[in-house]
């Protein structure tokens, strides 16, 4: 592998537009599940692989993901941020704010990377891999009245 792949910047798309079939809200844990296992258990004729980044409430995803059967077939590798230090050692540097568009897109710059160095070391040939780094940054709303 060169060093010019990594030099390419990725576009920054939401999951359900990539993927076509994930929902931009989740009542319940329940249509979170019956999708993933939509999106594992579809056919992937692209051999999308995918590493995952998630900080704060994002980690539902990444636990229903892995769980799924079939979804070693995607999933590379999730990791779950929680800490402040944890994420600002994640990214290289300290976000001026953990819960944002440009922290979530840092995760999925982060993760989009990962995925290339893994799908580089994978049997499929690398051209016949398409890369994919999911990053979320989230805290869980206060549900007080």
């Amino acid at each position: 592998m060169t060093s010019s792949v990594f030099n390419q910047r990725p576009s920054y798309r939401p999951l359900s537009r990539l993927l076509g079939t994930m929902p931009n809200d989740y009542s319940t844990l329940q249509t979170l599940q019956e999708d993933v296992a939509k999106l594992v258990n579809r056919d992937n004729k692209f051999n999308y692989r995918m590493t995952i980044s998630v900080a704060g409430g994002g980690s539902t995803f990444a636990s229903t993901l892995a769980a799924t059967r079939g979804a070693s077939q995607l999933l590379q590798t999730a990791h779950t941020l929680y800490d402040r230090a944890a994420i600002d050692a994640y990214l290289g540097s300290e976000p001026s704010h953990y819960v944002s568009s440009d922290v979530s897109k840092d995760l999925a710059d982060v993760a989009w990377r990962e995925s290339f160095q893994y799908a580089a070391q994978s049997r499929l040939p690398f051209s016949q891999q398409v890369c994919i780094g999911v990053g979320a940054s989230s805290q869980l709303g206060n549900t007080d009245a």
